[in-house]
């Protein structure tokens, strides 16, 4: 009985210790945190019925169709240790980038704006945080 017991209580703990989820590796260079290739989600704020606001590396496209509409489109960015490829649907643009280690942020010029982003992390992602509050949520493309 006590060996059933024993059993049963290892067999669970490998049961939740495998359900858990992968943390990133945070690394103390922020750099190494961000190489590689992110897809980047973009999120944007209602200013009222008829407009919207958002980063602005996230672009919305109008539908050629219907002039009244249009999509926030999501965004590709690969990092390497000092400039960053920024792919959006109709344009790739290429950075360089620098990282404050004492601030979590990262700064470059994108058509001509400097942009500042905090970097936080969770789990699996990577969040974006410009100046105004806008948000990108990147997660590691495969």
């Amino acid at each position: 009985m006590k060996s059933v017991l024993i059993t049963t209580l290892f067999m669970f703990i490998c049961l939740i210790g495998s359900a858990q989820e992968k943390y990133l590796d945070i690394e103390p260079d922020g750099k190494l945190n961000l190489s590689g290739k992110w897809h980047g989600e973009c999120a944007f704020e209602y200013v009222n019925l008829a407009n919207t606001k958002q980063c602005d590396l996230c672009p919305f496209i109008i539908d050629t169709k219907d002039r009244g509409r249009g999509e926030l489109k999501d965004i590709e960015m690969i990092f390497s240790y000092d400039s960053i490829l920024i792919k959006r649907p109709n344009e790739s643009i290429t950075v360089p980038y620098t990282m404050n280690s004492d601030t979590h942020t990262i700064q470059f010029l994108f058509k001509g704006n400097k942009e500042v982003f905090r970097v936080f992390y969770n789990k699996r992602n990577v969040i974006l945080e410009d100046q105004d509050g806008f948000v990108i949520t990147l997660k590691r493309a495969s």
